[in-house]
């Protein structure tokens, strides 16, 4: 689930790398409408949870948690700072120049790509092996007497 969610940031991204307006147009749509805050923050509760949920099956679990705390927190954020300050925001990005939104979706997409890299790395082990030749040195059984 993880790649999935990686996939689908990296491509919203990369809409917004190749045109900045499609993107715009799609957050003016849809963002600012009334129900707008509360989406962003169903969505951002939504993959938080399945982020921190998912973290232990990843490659990397420490970065995906984080992304998925980032996420819960930003979820509980939106609806405290309410609808006015959410505009005011969804504006200020609509305002900027279009090479500045490039860059921000070049971001989203390398954040995207790292997510599908930690869902495909391999699960790291959860405790070290008994049978190693450090542990069986140490553990020799001299102490024992």
């Amino acid at each position: 689930m993880v790649a999935v969610i990686g996939l689908a940031i990296a491509l919203m991204g990369g809409v917004g790398v190749a045109s900045p307006n499609v993107l715009l147009a799609w957050v003016e749509s849809f963002w600012k409408t009334e129900r707008g805050l509360y989406w962003a923050a169903g969505l951002r509760l939504m993959l938080g949870v399945v982020l921190l949920s998912s973290a232990d099956a990843t490659g990397w679990p420490n970065f995906v948690w984080a992304i998925g705390a980032l996420s819960v927190f930003g979820a509980i954020v939106l609806p405290i700072i309410g609808r006015e300050r959410f505009g005011r925001m969804i504006e200020w990005w609509l305002a900027k120049p279009p090479l500045y939104l490039r860059v921000w979706c070049l971001a989203v997409v390398a954040l995207g790509a790292l997510l599908i890299a930690a869902a495909l790395a391999e699960p790291m082990p959860r405790e070290l092996p008994t049978d190693t030749r450090i542990g069986a040195a140490v553990n020799d059984g001299a102490g024992d007497k």
